[in-house]
């Protein structure tokens, strides 16, 4: 399964003293045979790896898991586009 990842732009978040750090990212993940496209949001440890901090609770799984039609990929595609330019400007 292709998959492509895309990090946070706040960078490493403090979790806490006795906790590895956090990096938030987002990954778009697509089966090329079945129209299959998920959006992932999760954070991994600082090294890369699955972030789980210390909880029991927490597993390795853990994120939001979003699966996509083309009509709500293009939506999304428009969405991003549309807060892109009102943020930052338009790309010339």
């Amino acid at each position: 399964m292709p998959a492509e990842t895309v990090y946070g732009e706040q960078g490493v978040l403090e979790v806490t003293s006795d906790q590895a750090p956090m990096v938030p990212v987002v990954e778009v993940r697509w089966g090329r045979d079945g129209g299959y496209v998920q959006v992932v949001s999760k954070a991994t440890d600082a090294h890369g790896g699955r972030y789980a901090g210390d909880s029991p609770e927490t597993h390795v799984t853990d994120g939001m898991y979003v699966d996509l039609g083309r009509d709500a990929i293009n939506k999304l595609i428009r969405n991003l586009r549309r807060s892109r330019d009102q943020a930052f400007g338009r790309d010339e």
